[in-house]
């Protein structure tokens, strides 16, 4: 999970990273779009496991500009954007590129 750290920025990185330790799982997603400034929208999405650990997780990071927590699957999205390089290295790294 080091790896998902280290790319957030104007997050509270020490809440992220207690949010992962109790998920259940999480899942990473990059948009489609390359913005003007070279960045690209990409997505963390933590699931977790019951009510209590959704809320508590919740309570971390609901100050991160534009994340929601969805009720019908306890998950919290927290949507960043990264550089553009960023995107090309990890589309390479996990031979996604078509």
């Amino acid at each position: 999970m080091s790896s998902i750290i280290e790319y957030v920025e104007n997050a509270n990185l020490s809440e992220i990273a207690q949010a992962i330790e109790i998920c259940d799982s999480v899942h990473e997603s990059w948009g489609e779009i390359l913005h003007s400034d070279s960045t690209v929208r990409y997505e963390l999405s933590l699931k977790f496991s019951d009510l209590n650990t959704f809320s508590e997780a919740w309570n971390m990071l609901k100050s991160i500009r534009r994340s929601k927590g969805t009720l019908n699957n306890l998950s919290v999205v927290i949507p960043l954007y990264r550089e553009f390089e960023e995107y090309v290295d990890a589309i390479k790294e996990t031979g996604e590129e078509e």
